[in-house]
């Protein structure tokens, strides 16, 4: 039994194995976190939640203080992630040690290998050992508290009450608390209101936010400071669909607010509704019989549970009550192992493919999304660790931009069929398409672009030099803007939409075509007969600049021409 177990973290490490050699860019990150949605609007390079605690921690174990940024989430989780990136350059080491430490408390609390194995070999945690989510940190401490506590209620012992009290405070600086009152009422209660509980709870908060202490040591502001967390996330409460974590559970239906339709979650697994009914039985069972410890730990179950039922809910919401799942359901099975065999069966085929990229489907549709979106970084970054050694990241966004805005390029359209992509760019002088193969190799069980030139043009190299000969000049006048300038886009729009004479939807939609960057990019055309006047006017607007261009295609002949002097021809 302890075999399997060890073969199937080590499965689960082997496939995450490309987290062992990831390498912590602060200066990507921070690029990244200033272009996204949490500093410029609805912006087309948002940062996921990972990607951000990645950001965020790294910059609180700099000493950032945790209420200036990302501060609707407490800071605990997130300071791991940041002080493992600061001194190890990978956070990812974290959510290793959280995955083992939680495996060994799972054997220890429940004293059977076939329960390790059952939650090991869970997909619902497996996959995040790969991710930098707050779940991991979260569920961690929660278990670490059930196991303490139970512990308590076996010797009565306030050693073990007081610890856990402190890993229920800390599971509490983690994410927003809104477990904590529930539980502590009920630890309270089994407890016999112990002062014990509640001043080592307390404890515990307050260490979660050390890192805010050592700089700030008065606690009244850090008090009042807590109503930001509460204020970002009341505006969430109005539209809940109660039953969105029940329909997940037992029919693995999800309806998240990003997409319209019903989606299935691919780590889901049996364990999720067979975990509720055995919570369900255990806590009457333990009621009736006053099984304390097992009251507990149902008790607890059920509070997750129906928290979860209140709130927005994500499926990664159940990763605290999936460890308790696992020993409920061998408690309700002890006599009849071969249940807890047949959940542990199913887990794998869904272990294996969550953790495993069957083709490179998605990864090219990314592609496609970074380049159409002009997200030189994040295109960079699709490509292999060896190719990005021979190409430097400076040189590589130069070229790339270099070529788009010789052509005077407005938009990218691209259009993917299998692993070809169609690339219309939309230019001064009309619309310039080719197509051309995209090709992955896996590498650490990941998928990587090998980067070919013939991504911007078929022939292009960055030695050939783009050759531009007007047939007529243009006698239109163009607006482009660099949109990182855009802090307030409620302005800049208005502003934008009275100098163009065109409706302030229609400049967004130009303007949100590709990534918030440091580059000019177009907005819209000036009605012809514009006067100097306007012209003045619209270059008084901060970012903004003016090209000579036309809604007509501008006739010309282009071409690239190599060192050594051949051309081939883009338009003629």
């Amino acid at each position: 039994m302890k075999l399997l177990l060890i073969i199937t973290v080590g499965l689960v490490l082997y496939l995450s194995r490309y987290i062992f050699v990831y390498h912590y860019e602060p200066e990507y990150y921070e690029n990244w976190y200033y272009h996204s949605q949490w500093n410029v609007p609805q912006s087309t390079r948002g940062i996921s939640d990972g990607e951000l605690y990645k950001f965020v921690g790294y910059r609180l174990a700099q000493g950032e203080n945790p209420f200036d940024l990302n501060s609707e989430v407490p800071p605990f989780g997130k300071y791991l992630f940041g002080m493992a990136e600061k001194y190890l350059g990978n956070p990812f080491p974290v959510t290793i040690a959280l995955y083992l430490l939680a495996i060994a408390v799972i054997y220890v609390f429940s004293r059977s290998a076939l329960v390790t194995l059952l939650f090991a070999s869970t997909p619902f945690v497996a996959t995040q050992v790969h991710e930098t989510m707050l779940d991991m940190p979260l569920m961690t401490a929660y278990l670490l508290h059930a196991w303490l506590f139970v512990r308590y209620l076996h010797n009565r012992k306030l050693r073990e009450l007081s610890l856990a009290g402190l890993f229920l405070g800390l599971a509490s600086g983690i994410k927003l608390p809104i477990y904590t009152l529930p539980i502590l009422i009920l630890g309270l209660f089994l407890s016999k209101f112990s002062p014990v509980y509640l001043l080592s709870t307390a404890i515990g908060y307050g260490l979660s936010w050390f890192n805010y202490f050592i700089a700030h040591p008065n606690p009244i502001p850090w008090i009042r400071l807590h109503t930001k967390m509460f204020d970002f996330y009341s505006g969430s409460l109005d539209k809940i669909d109660h039953l969105n974590q029940w329909k997940t559970i037992f029919i693995n239906s999800y309806q998240g607010w990003w997409q319209k339709g019903i989606i299935n979650i691919t780590d889901w697994s049996l364990l999720l509704p067979l975990g509720v009914i055995a919570t369900v039985v255990i806590f009457v069972k333990s009621f009736r019989h006053k099984d304390l410890p097992a009251l507990y730990l149902s008790s607890l179950a059920l509070i997750f549970l129906a928290i979860n039922s209140l709130v927005p809910f994500w499926p990664r919401y159940l990763m605290p009550v999936i460890p308790l799942f696992c020993i409920l359901i061998y408690r309700l099975f002890k006599k009849h192992r071969w249940v807890i065999w047949i959940l542990i069966l199913a887990n794998l085929p869904t272990l294996i493919s969550s953790l495993t990229p069957k083709d490179s489907s998605g990864d090219a549709q990314a592609s496609a999304r970074f380049i159409s979106t002009r997200a030189y970084r994040e295109l960079y970054r699709s490509l292999p660790v060896d190719e990005r050694k021979a190409l430097p990241e400076d040189a590589f966004i130069a070229t790339y931009e270099q070529f788009l805005d010789r052509l005077d390029t407005r938009k990218i359209d691209t259009q993917l069929t299998g692993q070809n992509l169609e690339i219309t760019y939309t230019t001064k002088y009309g619309p310039l398409t080719h197509t051309v193969p995209l090709v992955f190799t896996k590498i650490n069980n990941q998928w990587k672009m090998n980067w070919t030139w013939d991504i911007i043009w078929p022939g292009f190299t960055p030695d050939s030099t783009l050759v531009i000969v007007e047939k007529t000049p243009s006698f239109g006048k163009a607006l482009y803007i660099i949109p990182r300038q855009m802090y307030d886009w409620t302005w800049y729009l208005n502003a934008l939409s009275a100098v163009l004479k065109e409706g302030g939807i229609q400049v967004e939609q130009n303007i949100r075509t590709v990534v918030p960057d440091n580059y000019p990019r177009f907005v819209g055309f000036f009605p012809s007969g514009v006067t100097q006047e306007t012209l003045d006017k619209a270059l008084e607007i901060p970012g903004t600049r003016i090209r000579d261009d036309s809604p007509e295609p501008i006739p010309a002949t282009i071409y690239l021409l190599s060192p050594t002097g051949q051309k081939t021809f883009i338009l003629k």
